[in-house]
């Protein structure tokens, strides 16, 4: 495969986490789903995304596992279109998921404190 002619990143479409911050304490986080306006800008950076597209290229989409971000991916995959279908190769990653910094934050440990002292915050937080 050789190089890719454009690289974009799309985030995560308006999702009730967004509208709504205290939907955290009822709902796990990677459950959270799109709100209907989320799914309407979803369908529109597809359709946004389909102008910017050559019939020539190829679409390799990244998505982590989380609700809001596979709702997005579906809704723009759907407003590209059949002609893109074949075309377009979806990948979950977990390795693009929200960062795990939440918890050691809420137990008052700072980055700083963490630095080499447990191989799992080691391995959990990412690296600044």
């Amino acid at each position: 495969m050789g190089r890719p002619r454009l690289i974009i990143l799309i985030r995560h479409a308006q999702s009730e986490g967004n509208q709504n911050k205290a939907i955290h304490q009822t709902i796990p986080d990677h459950r959270v789903k799109l709100t209907q306006f989320g799914h309407e800008q979803a369908r529109a950076a597809g359709h946004r995304l389909k102008d910017i597209l050559l019939p020539s290229d190829t679409l390799q989409i990244y998505t982590s596992p989380y609700r809001r971000t596979r709702e997005t991916t579906a809704n723009i995959v759907e407003s590209l279109g059949d002609d893109w279908k074949e075309k377009t190769t979806v990948y979950e990653e977990p390795r693009i998921r929200e960062q795990v910094w939440k918890l050691p934050r809420m137990l008052g440990i700072s980055r700083e404190n963490m630095a080499g002292k447990s191989c799992l915050w080691s391995l959990l937080l990412p690296n600044p």
